[in-house]
């Protein structure tokens, strides 16, 4: 009867020692460490809080989708159209869809 025991109770130890194997959260180790380490650094698109900074831009499409259902073919046709506005300040070379 002991062997079963023993098996049993390393199936809960083994696992248990793995879990304390794993390496410690990245942030909050060191209580002394410097903030610049921990915070992202602010720039012009991004607060050091990581709110949108005073030239943050993103990029806008619109959709026109017509659609159209036959039930009793059970089919679905449609077109649709997208209109890109490119919002950047940089010139777009290619766009991916």
């Amino acid at each position: 009867m002991l062997r079963p025991h023993t098996l049993l109770a390393l199936a809960v130890l083994v696992p248990a020692g793995a879990l304390m194997a794993q390496d410690s959260p990245r942030y909050g180790r060191d209580k002394f460490r410097q903030l610049d380490q921990e915070l992202p650094t602010p720039n012009t698109y991004r607060t050091a809080s990581g709110a949108p900074g005073h030239q943050y831009w993103q990029q806008k499409a619109d959709y026109d989708i017509q659609v159209e259902l036959d039930d009793a073919k059970q089919t679905v046709t449609g077109s649709e159209t997208v209109t890109y506005h490119n919002l950047s300040p940089d010139r777009l070379d290619y766009l991916w869809l």
